[in-house]
Formats: structure tokens, C-alpha cells, sequence
């Protein structure tokens, strides 16, 4: 979902993208990858539990995307994290769980003027707009069953095949 994150971003002609990975190889095979298409791009070593590390790779950055997962388990961390060193920030995170505990953050983040969009994932985000959109077409719902059928050999990573497993 990172890799994704950061070709959108660059084909937006964001200044600079960089690419904060705790496994650096990823980390520079996308750098390569990105630089070819013109990107401005550059690669971090960043641990996503480590508050150090977090404000060492993020310093003079304007906005970070969170796409660290699964999300069950490093989704309000990180995001609590981002809020203490008061970065403005976009979650992917697509567990109703965490997503909830990142929004208990607003009230802390808002004292800081910090701007954070939580819940961007396929749930709740797509998930929500879809139903919300089929319940406007239908001229209303009293309730929306959502099914999600995938398999896991679609997967592309471990935080996948966990995520799906969790929820």
C-alpha cells in the first residue's frame, strides 16, 4: 500500500516524497523505481515505534501518510506517535478498532493544530462512501450489510494476510 501511496504522490508533483521503511532495501528498490519516473524521492530507515526515529525522518516534512500495518497493531501507535510530534497527518488504517482509538485522538491533536485524516483504508473509508453513495441512490437504507470476498493469494505481504485474518 506504501509503494502505491508514494507513485500517486508522485504523479501529483508533491516536492518530495520520502520513503521511511524500517527494511531500507525496500526502502531504496522504490527509490530507484521512483526516481526513473522523474520523483523526487528519498529513502529513510525509520523504526514507526520509535518516536526518535519518527522525528529524525520527519524533520521538515509538511504531511506524513501512514501505511504501516497491519493496522490492529501499529495503527494508533504510530498515529499517537505522529500527534506527539505534533506532524499533520493521512492513516490508511482499515481496522474499525483502531481507527476508533486514532479518532479518541481529535480532541489532543486539534490543541496542536495538527490536521489528521484517519479511516482512509477499504474499511471504514471506501466502505462507508460506497454504502453511503448506494443509500443516496436508492433514496435511502435502514441498514447496509457489507461482505468482503478476497482471497488471500491476492495478498501481497504478510500485514495482508494478517489484516484479513483479524478482521
Amino acid at each position: 500500500m506504501g509503494s502505491g501511496v508514494a507513485e500517486v504522490l508522485c504523479d501529483r508533483d508533491v516536492d518530495e516524497v520520502r520513503i521511511g521503511d524500517i527494511n531500507t532495501v525496500n526502502a531504496e528498490t522504490l527509490v530507484k523505481s521512483l526516481s526513473r519516473k522523474g520523483c523526487e524521492t528519498r529513502a529513510f530507515r525509520v523504526d514507526a515505534l520509535s518516536l526518535d526515529s519518527l522525528r529524525e525522518a520527519s524533520v521538515g516534512v509538511d504531511t506524513v501518510v501512514n501505511t504501516v500495518g497491519p493496522f490492529y497493531r501499529f495503527g494508533f501507535r504510530v498515529a499517537s506517535s505522529l500527534v506527539e510530534l505534533g506532524l499533520n497527518f493521512i492513516d490508511i488504517c482499515d481496522d474499525y478498532d483502531a481507527t476508533e482509538k486514532e479518532l479518541g485522538l481529535d480532541e489532543k491533536a486539534s490543541k496542536r493544530n495538527i490536521r489528521a485524516i484517519v479511516g482512509l483504508g477499504w474499511t471504514p473509508e471506501v466502505s462507508n462512501l460506497l454504502a453511503s453513495m448506494g443509500a443516496r441512490e436508492l433514496g435511502g437504507a435502514s441498514a447496509v450489510d457489507i461482505y468482503w470476498v478476497g482471497s488471500a493469494a491476492d495478498s501481497k505481504g504478510l500485514a495482508v494476510v494478517m489484516h484479513l485474518f483479524y478482521a
